[in-house]
């Protein structure tokens, strides 16, 4: 066992210099090929920074996996997945050409359809009150606008896309200030790893895998959070939502521990898209400066002050999601914390209401 937590703790370490050495390569070379920050009506992020920093961190987490960890078909289609995603992603951080929401959409679905296509989904998550809720089960058919044998597609498919587009919104519509987004993933991947050790789970393939995501996170966070000279861009805080959905599924879908993690973010991302909907009457996709972390930032916290306490929340519930295990627990958890976040929430939202909007 002692010998085991060297080794992770080693993978731990080369991960994260690896990461390092690659960030503040990308720091000289992307600004040569225009990668730098935009100024965006939504953004809080500064001119003078590199965009498209995550760069770094796939690569840091797809080298050293396909070196460490035995790869199989699932490891290949998530690899061939996320550079699909990568690559639309990169091309919009350049800025030379402007990739719309929905063609974004539209390649994420493709990168996802690759995942599937490998082996990864959720065929079924465990009822709270008692046995399991079987998606593999139900099949629906496809639009006819598909045409002639268009087909039969399980609901277990369709809840993998709906599950990883959505920690992929999640993930880019959270950074929207230096480190928040990543600080948070970090939190995610190391919760991971801890519950891939687990008695009950025992996954060593996840655990180094996870541990090699977190350290790739780490070694990037200090260049992004205490500099603020690079920043995550698109494609790094989608491909960050991409991988860590993706590796909640394959181990043995923790879906109510991301709940727990992410709440906030989650519930934050679906009450923006019914604002944007049904109160501004505007496309789900135009943003704004009205996300949760905006609203605090209105009230009078400081930007380190509001990645501070969104990344206190994530830990606390991290915590709470590694110590109750069973679904009734966790089911419990959620709610009380949804409860308490909406309380929370209101409450901002409310003090933020005749406060200038932050430039």
């Amino acid at each position: 066992m002692q010998y085991q937590a060297i080794i992770y703790f080693l993978i731990f370490v080369l991960a994260i210099l690896f990461s390092v050495f690659l960030t503040k390569f990308l720091m000289t070379f992307l600004p040569k090929f225009g990668f730098m920050d935009r100024q965006e009506k939504h953004s809080t992020h500064t001119m003078s920074a590199v965009r498209g920093g995550g760069i770094s961190i796939f690569l840091t987490f797809f080298i050293l996996t396909f070196l460490i960890v035995p790869i199989d078909r699932k490891i290949l289609g998530l690899f061939l997945g996320c550079s699909v995603v990568l690559i639309v992603n990169i091309i919009d951080d350049m800025g030379k050409f402007q990739v719309t929401p929905f063609e974004r959409l539209f390649w994420e679905i493709m990168g996802i359809l690759i995942v599937i296509s490998s082996g990864i989904g959720i065929d079924n998550i465990t009822n709270p009150l008692g046995g399991v809720i079987a998606f593999d089960t139900v099949r629906f058919e496809l639009p006819s606008f598909l045409g002639k044998g268009h087909g039969i597609m399980p609901f277990s498919d369709l809840f993998t896309i709906i599950w990883i587009i959505l920690m992929v919104n999640v993930l880019n519509w959270l950074d929207g200030l230096d480190g928040l987004a990543s600080g948070v993933s970090f939190i995610c991947a190391g919760t991971l790893f801890f519950l891939s050790l687990l008695p009950f789970v025992n996954q060593p393939n996840m655990a180094l895998m996870a541990i090699i995501l977190a350290g790739a996170i780490l070694g990037f966070l200090p260049f992004n959070f205490l500099s603020g000279k690079i920043k995550l861009g698109d494609s790094g805080a989608t491909i960050l939502g991409f991988i860590l959905a993706s590796l909640a599924i394959l181990n043995k879908g923790k879906i109510a521990t991301f709940f727990l993690i992410l709440g906030l973010p989650i519930l934050d991302a679906i009450w923006v898209i019914l604002r944007r909907i049904f109160i501004d009457k505007k496309s789900p996709f135009v943003g704004d400066k009205k996300h949760f972390h905006h609203r605090l930032l209105k009230i009078g916290f400081t930007k380190r002050q509001v990645v501070y306490i969104i990344w206190i929340y994530s830990v606390i519930f991290a915590v709470s999601a590694l110590l109750l295990q069973g679904a009734e627990k966790k089911l419990i958890a959620i709610i009380v914390m949804t409860s308490l976040m909406i309380i929370f929430a209101a409450t901002v939202v409310f003090m933020s209401r005749n406060k200038p909007d932050i430039e």
